[in-house]
C-alpha cells in the first residue's frame, strides 16, 4: 500500500480527487462571509508636520478612538530608500499600542520629502488590526499632501 497521488497542480479546487472530498472542505472554509450591509471606508492613518528651527517634527495622526500597532510601528519609506520609523515614548500595558503621540523626527533640510507611510492601526470596535499605505508629500514649508 502506497499513498496516494494529490491532484495535479492545475485541478481547480473542489475537483474530487483520489484523495477525497478534502479539496472541496478547503475550498468551502476560503470562502469568506457575505457582507450584510454596506461598506465603511476606513481612513488611513496620516502625518501632521511642524517645522522647528532646523528639524521638522512628524506625528501620525489615527481617527478618533483607533490605536496605532506598537508591534509594527508606522514607518514613512522615502522614494530615496531612506525609513523613517515613528515612535512613542510610552505604550500600553500589553506593549501593543502607542499611547500619546506617535513621532518621528529629520532635518529640516530633507524637505520636501516624498514617500509612503505604512501603518496597522486598530479601530475601537473592532478586534483586529488593518494594515495602510498612503503616498505622501510633505513640501518645504511643511504641508502634507
Amino acid at each position: 500500500m502506497g499513498c496516494e497521488q494529490p491532484a495535479p497542480p492545475d485541478t481547480p479546487l473542489g475537483t474530487p480527487t483520489r484523495a477525497g472530498a478534502l479539496d472541496g472542505a478547503m475550498a468551502a472554509r476560503a470562502r469568506f462571509p457575505e457582507s450584510a450591509g454596506p461598506e465603511r471606508v476606513v481612513p488611513a492613518p496620516t502625518v501632521l508636520a511642524q517645522l522647528s528651527g532646523d528639524s521638522v517634527l512628524l506625528r501620525v495622526v489615527v481617527e478618533a478612538g483607533a490605536q496605532l500597532n506598537a508591534l509594527a510601528p508606522p514607518e514613512l519609506e522615502l522614494v530615496s530608500g531612506e525609513r523613517l520609523r515613528f515612535t512613542s515614548p510610552t505604550v500600553t500595558d500589553d506593549s501593543a499600542y502607542f499611547v500619546g503621540a506617535v513621532q518621528a523626527s529629520a532635518a529640516r533640510s530633507a524637505l520636501p520629502m516624498r514617500g509612503v507611510l505604512r501603518t496597522s492601526f486598530c479601530r475601537a470596535t473592532e478586534k483586529l488590526c488593518r494594515t495602510a499605505a498612503r503616498a505622501l508629500t510633505i513640501t518645504a514649508d511643511g504641508a502634507v499632501q
